[in-house]
C-alpha cells in the first residue's frame, strides 16, 4: 500500500475529421467519452482531447464526435488558438456518415500511443472493434477530404476501403463476453449482451507491437496479450497469450494507463487503472512475486477526474477534486484541486494541491476546459515541456 503525502460483428462507427471553430452551444456536457473522464494527450506541441457535439447553433442534431487540437507551447491559449475536427464516418469503405448513440460515446475509450490514434467501443458480448489509425494517416479521415479513401487505398495497395484496414477485433474479449453472456442466460440466436456493469473492458497498445487487454468480471481481472504488427488490412492480432486471472478488488468501469518513462515501470510491467468512481489501482509484478492489483489511491472525498498524458516523454499526471473537507477541515476546502504523477516515486504519492481560482478561465467548456486547466497547472509548476524521468 502506498502512502499519500497530503498537502505536499457489432458495428462501431468512427467519425472523423473536419476543422471548425468553437461554438459553445454545440456541446452537451453529459455526453463525454469514457464515463465522463477528462482526458488530454500532449503530442507534437498540441493538446488533444475528445468530446461530442450533439447540436449546432440552430439547435439541430449533429451527433458527432470531435477531436480538439490546442497549441500549448510556449503557453496554452484561448479558443482563438484552437481547432476541432469532426470524425468522418465510414462503414467498410462505403462512405456512410453515421452518428454515435449516447451509450456508445459514453463507452468510447480513446488514446494516442505508439504512433497512432486508437479508439475502441467496449460492447459486452459483441466483437469489440479497436480502431488504429496511424498518425500520418489522419488526413485520410478528414470529412473535408473528398479523396481520403482513394489516398488510403493507394497507400495500402488496394486495401478494400477505409476502416477495414484499421479495425481489429480483439478476439479474447469477444469470447470472454460471449461466455459470460451465456452463463447469465442472455444469449440467443442473434447473440446477446451481458448484464449492465457485470463486465468491464479496456486495452493498451504497447511499444513491442503488441496489445494487452483486460476483462473485469466479479472482481476478477483477466489479462491477455496479443503480439504482432498492425499493418495488414483485415487482419487480427496473430498470436495470443493469456496472462491469467487475479483478484482485482473492484468492479466498475476503468481506463488503463501505462507510463513508459521509468525503469521500474518497465521492469515491473506496471499498469494503472483509473475507475469511474475516481480511484487508482496498480497492477504489477514485483520481482519474482505473482502479479497483484492493489489500491494506489482510494481517498474518500478525493476522486480522480482526469489525466494528462505526454506522448513523447511517456509521463502521466492525474487530476482530482476535493469533494469533502479533509480531517474536519473547513467547507471551503472543497474548492481545492490536486494532482500527482504516475507512477509514484517509490512508495510516496507526491500529491500537490491548488485552487480553481489559481487557474485562468480561458473560456473553453466541458471536458476541453478541464484538460486546458490541467495544462495550465503543469505550466505554473514549470513542468512543460515534459522531459523523461531519469
Amino acid at each position: 500500500m502506498s502512502i499519500a503525502r497530503i498537502g505536499g460483428k457489432a458495428c462501431f462507427v468512427l467519425l472523423m475529421l473536419s476543422a471548425g471553430a468553437l461554438r459553445a452551444d454545440e456541446l452537451d456536457l453529459e455526453h463525454i467519452p469514457c464515463f465522463g473522464m477528462n482526458i488530454g494527450y500532449l503530442h507534437k506541441g498540441k493538446l488533444y482531447s475528445v468530446d461530442r457535439a450533439i447540436r449546432d447553433q440552430k439547435g439541430e442534431s449533429l451527433s458527432k464526435t470531435r477531436v480538439w487540437a490546442i497549441p500549448f507551447l510556449p503557453r496554452i491559449g484561448g479558443p482563438g488558438t484552437a481547432t476541432f475536427s469532426y470524425f468522418k464516418g465510414f462503414n467498410y469503405g462505403k462512405g456512410i456518415v453515421l452518428g454515435i448513440e449516447d451509450t456508445v460515446i459514453q463507452r468510447l475509450h480513446w488514446r494516442i500511443a505508439e504512433g497512432a490514434f486508437w479508439a475502441g467501443d467496449v460492447i459486452p458480448g459483441g466483437q469489440l472493434p479497436v480502431w488504429r489509425i496511424p498518425w500520418d494517416d489522419m488526413a485520410f479521415y478528414e470529412a473535408s477530404n473528398a479523396h481520403g479513401e482513394a489516398m488510403h487505398t493507394k497507400k495500402y495497395s488496394g486495401a478494400p476501403g477505409m476502416g477495414s484496414g484499421d479495425a481489429y477485433y480483439y478476439l479474447p474479449l469477444v469470447d470472454f463476453g460471449e461466455e459470460v453472456t451465456r452463463k447469465q442466460g442472455r444469449w440467443g440466436p442473434l447473440g446477446g449482451e451481458v448484464e449492465e456493469g457485470s463486465v468491464q473492458y479496456d486495452w493498451l497498445p504497447l511499444p513491442d507491437d503488441s496489445v494487452v487487454a483486460f476483462a473485469l468480471c466479479e472482481n476478477q481481472l483477466t489479462i491477455w496479450h496479443q503480439h504482432g504488427k498492425c499493418d495488414q488490412p483485415n487482419d487480427v492480432w496473430p498470436r495470443t497469450t493469456e496472462g491469467g486471472t487475479i483478484p482485482a478488488g473492484f468492479q466498475e468501469a476503468f481506463f488503463a494507463l501505462k507510463p513508459r518513462d521509468s525503469e521500474s515501470s518497465t521492469e515491473r510491467n506496471e499498469y494503472y487503472f483509473i475507475t469511474a468512481s475516481g480511484s487508482v489501482y496498480r497492477c504489477w509484478k514485483k520481482e519474482t512475486k505473482p502479479r497483484v492489483v492493489e489500491a494506489l489511491w482510494k481517498a474518500p472525498g478525493h476522486p480522480i477526474r482526469g489525466f494528462i498524458s505526454d506522448v513523447e516523454s511517456g509521463r502521466i499526471f492525474v487530476f482530482g477534486s476535493v469533494t469533502k473537507p479533509v480531517d474536519g477541515g473547513a467547507p471551503e476546502d472543497t474548492d481545492r484541486r490536486f494532482y500527482f504523477e504516475l507512477p509514484p516515486w517509490g512508495d510516496w504519492i507526491d500529491c500537490k494541491y491548488y485552487s480553481q481560482a489559481d487557474v485562468k478561465d480561458l473560456k473553453y467548456e466541458g471536458p476541453v476546459k478541464k484538460v486546458v486547466d490541467y495544462v495550465q497547472v503543469l505550466e505554473k509548476a514549470k513542468l512543460l515541456p515534459l522531459k523523461k524521468r531519469e
